[in-house]
């Protein structure tokens, strides 16, 4: 095994998972299940404790834990509190547990009702995306928080000659780690020319 591959497999297990799905948007929850190709997507029928970091007591322990991992180490959930505000809301679920291993979903609402979710899985899925609906101001910064988030992950992400797709308005160019092994890529999705999000994914 390669020290990368070392490294990667070190960082999954101290998240105590395989799979994070993180998505910034300026809208809530939606009733509905999520369309995983938008950049927008959000936890089905999450009900938001005000004011929590989903910490109180009766919290599922799991959700509690990965509510104080990610708040205290996650890149991209401190890019979306540095940008839009402090926690005001949270809501997590615990929806399978496999091999030993414990998997679910946690929604933070940060200010200006922008709403930061992560997702776990198995067998072996890391997804993290930014979006917000009406574009971000700031591209550049975006884009560097985001080469450096799948840096940090291990991906070596090639910045040229991107896969480009369209679906519903919205534009993709998909970067890609040319390691066949960790299957990871950073997608950049534009509407109208205008920046809605960035998709960092990893399926080792």
């Amino acid at each position: 095994m390669s020290t990368r591959d070392k490294g990667m497999g070190s960082m999954l297990r101290r998240l105590g998972a395989v799979t994070i799905w993180c998505v910034i948007s300026a809208a809530g929850p939606a009733p509905m299940a999520p369309d995983r190709d938008a950049p927008g997507a959000v936890i089905s029928g999450f009900r938001f404790h005000s004011g929590s970091q989903c910490e109180e007591e009766g919290s599922d322990p799991w959700v509690r834990q990965l509510s104080s991992d990610l708040l205290a180490r996650d890149g991209l959930l401190s890019f979306a509190l540095s940008e839009f505000g402090p926690v005001v809301a949270c809501a997590g679920e615990v929806t399978q547990r496999f091999d030993g291993r414990t998997f679910g979903q946690i929604a933070f609402e940060v200010g200006g009702g922008v709403t930061v979710e992560f997702e776990t899985m198995p067998p072996a899925v890391w997804t993290a995306t930014v979006s917000h609906p009406n574009g971000f101001v700031e591209e550049t910064r975006l884009l560097e928080v985001a080469r450096s988030y799948a840096a940090g992950l291990g991906l070596q992400v090639v910045w040229d000659g991107p896969e480009r797709s369209s679906r519903e308005g919205v534009d993709r160019e998909q970067y890609w780690d040319p390691d066949p092994g960790l299957n990871g890529s950073v997608t950049v999705m534009r509407r109208q020319g205008v920046l809605v999000a960035i998709r960092v994914s990893m399926a080792p």
